[in-house]
């Protein structure tokens, strides 16, 4: 069924191929991003799972009209010949190969659990956003563009199967890679080769576990490079056509990530550079010639505008909904006030210069890492166009130096938006760190692949700035990545989550296809049970406990921020009111004499158990 899905997907393209003759490379990203368009303004209506039905019908008809447009067609062997690119080939490749070797994999990482993943379960199970009442997600607020893309491939499927959100997820952000892959023949077998690596092992320079994880981080970064690349590409070609793909690219990069509007935004204002120059050059100004820069900020505006309104009439909760305290952040970035601030701020200074955000042989800070990203960005920009010299000097550097706007505005976000805890830790520092600098890499690879070698006098001889950008990619991948994929894999995922499934199986058999409402405890644990069981017994759970409280009594240790304190009478009285049921995960001999007394039988109070709330003689009483 898996294949099949993928042929509905491709089926798009292969029209637009087959009845306006245009290549699959240069369509198939963008018919992607519009199925998620379709599913996002779907939803949106409650029409969510219905609009999945409708896009498959649509594309079952596209095949079949596509395959019968080719049975007529007179010049079957010159069609057959270009359908066949070294790009198109590459992308069937590499999607059936994910496709493989993903079977059976499981979900393992926090934060697959906490949204990635769950999200996409939780439109599974309810047929909505995770903006609904229902959801009980943690994060309602966050924006779907990916998970919209998965989901559109668990409902065809008819289960929810975890191998496909992994996938879905990596053949997505293949697609990206195409329309600049039109270039390459295959009389350039060397180049393609190489490209192929390129493609590969670039994923793996800022995100290592990248081919194991669906963390949005890294495909964020991808999305910014693709619009910088389309503006870079495009700089003289505004035509309808380009404006509708130019158009579909920021739509999705604003509904991928609240940060990838500020993203979105720094692609509009280089891109309105370049039409500044383009009419310094050509010595006129024409309002009518900024019309693209219009569009784009309608998608991003209106993308943004209409997730907040649904976030509004949902009524969901805000993550990150911390006030904003200028006077704290500002004494905080001149080193006064107060002791918090400041350490947040000079850990942050001190991570810049010491954490190593490179491995390999390389092993570079953020610092080291971005100067050389400038020196490949030179030797990009001395090896392009002369007569776009000017327009790439303000792509490339404009896209450089807001490498530190960025970098100002997530000290600012460790200040305003995150927890006491998490911002003096400075927590996934890397991983939103790496979103930018994975960014600006994924952009000279788009760039160079693009770029046709140059006519050298020794023609085995590979272009400057492609040799540039693969050595530097070869030396900063870590050797101990490839060792982890050399590893048992799959059969790992599956390792870790068996006592999980083993405890959601429990809860299923003895709950049927009723959903109550659950209350998980994991004593002294820092909630990764809590997350995982979340997440593998959904589809039984009408409400569950929240507020960090999966831990209760007395605290384990100093700065112990993750066990509830409460007294046995003061945890029964919330039990009375908002559950039904409570499943003890990991329990000790301190959670049996501080809670022991409102179990009917504390013989029964063990390990993986669940216990129904008698309100009546108010006990818990083991099912």
């Amino acid at each position: 069924m898996i294949i099949v899905i993928f042929l509905i997907l491709l089926s798009f393209s292969l029209y637009l191929y087959m009845a306006k003759d245009i290549r699959i490379e240069n369509s198939l990203p963008y018919t992607f991003i519009s199925v998620i368009l379709v599913l996002f303004l779907g939803g949106m209506v409650k029409l969510l799972k219905l609009s999945v039905y409708l896009i498959a019908i649509l594309g079952i008809i596209c095949f079949i009209i596509s395959i019968c447009k080719f049975i007529k067609c007179k010049n079957k062997k010159d069609k057959l010949k270009e359908l066949v690119s070294p790009g198109f080939v590459f992308f069937i490749f590499v999607s059936l190969f994910v496709m493989y070797y993903h079977k059976g994999r499981m979900l393992t990482k926090w934060d697959e659990f906490s949204h990635w993943g769950d999200v996409v379960k939780v439109m599974y199970t309810i047929n909505d956003f995770s903006t609904s009442k229902e959801s009980l997600s943690a994060f309602q607020s966050y924006l779907p563009g990916m998970s919209l893309f998965q989901y559109f491939w668990q409902v065809l499927l008819g289960e929810f199967n975890e191998g496909v959100l992994f996938s879905s997820y990596q053949i997505l952000a293949f697609s990206m890679f195409l329309p600049f892959m039109t270039k390459i023949t295959w009389k350039n077998i060397v180049k393609y080769i190489l490209s192929i690596a390129l493609i590969g092992l670039s994923f793996l320079v800022f995100f290592n576990m990248y081919y194991k994880t669906i963390y949005i981080d890294c495909f964020l970064g991808l999305l910014f490079a693709f619009n910088l690349a389309n503006i870079y590409i495009n700089r003289d070609n505004y035509d309808k056509k380009n404006i509708i793909k130019l158009s579909l690219s920021p739509f999705l990069l604003t509904l991928t990530k609240d940060v990838g509007v500020l993203l979105a935004f720094l692609c509009i204002f280089i891109a309105f550079v370049n039409f500044i120059i383009k009419n310094i050059k050509n010595k006129q100004f024409e309002i009518k010639d900024y019309l693209p820069i219009l569009i784009f900020l309608i998608v991003i505006f209106g993308t943004y505008f209409i997730w907040q309104l649904k976030i509004k009439i949902s009524g969901a909760s805000q993550a990150w909904d911390n006030p904003l305290d200028i006077n704290f952040i500002i004494n905080s970035l001149l080193g006064k006030g107060d002791i918090y601030g400041v350490t947040v701020r000079d850990n942050f200074l001190d991570k810049l210069w010491h954490f190593k955000i490179l491995g390999g042989y390389l092993e570079l800070n953020v610092i080291s890492a971005i100067l050389i990203n400038l020196m490949l960005y030179y030797i990009i920009y001395i090896n392009s166009d002369l007569k776009y010299k000017l327009n790439n000097l303000s792509v490339l550097g404009i896209s450089f130096i807001s490498f530190f706007v960025y970098m100002f505005m997530l000290l600012v976000l460790y200040l305003w938006k995150f927890s006491e805890y998490e911002a003096v830790r400075l927590a996934s520092f890397e991983r939103y760190t790496g979103t930018y600098l994975q960014g600006l890499l994924f952009f000279m690879v788009f760039i160079v692949i693009y770029n046709d070698f140059k006519k050298v006098k020794n023609k085995n001889r590979i272009k400057m700035d492609f040799f540039a950008v693969l050595l530097f990619v070869i030396l900063s991948v870590n050797t101990d990545t490839f060792k982890s994929y050399c590893k048992r894999g799959i059969k790992d995922t599956v390792d870790v989550r068996e006592s999980y499934n083993l405890s959601s199986n429990i809860i299923k058999s003895k709950l049927g296809k009723e959903r109550k409402r659950l209350y998980f405890i994991s004593q002294g644990s820092t909630g990764y049970d809590y997350w995982v069981l979340k997440f593998s017994a959904r589809e039984n759970i009408k409400g569950i406990n929240t507020g960090f409280s999966w831990s209760l009594g007395t605290k384990y240790y100093d700065g112990d921020i993750w066990t509830k304190e409460i007294s046995s009478d003061e945890w029964y009285q919330e039990l009375d009111q908002y559950y039904d049921y409570v499943y003890l995960y990991r329990i000790d001999e301190q959670f049996i004499s501080e809670f022991g007394d409102l179990f009917e039988n504390t013989n029964d109070i063990k390990n993986d158990n669940l216990y129904l709330i008698d309100k009546e003689n108010k006990k818990l009483v083991i099912v």
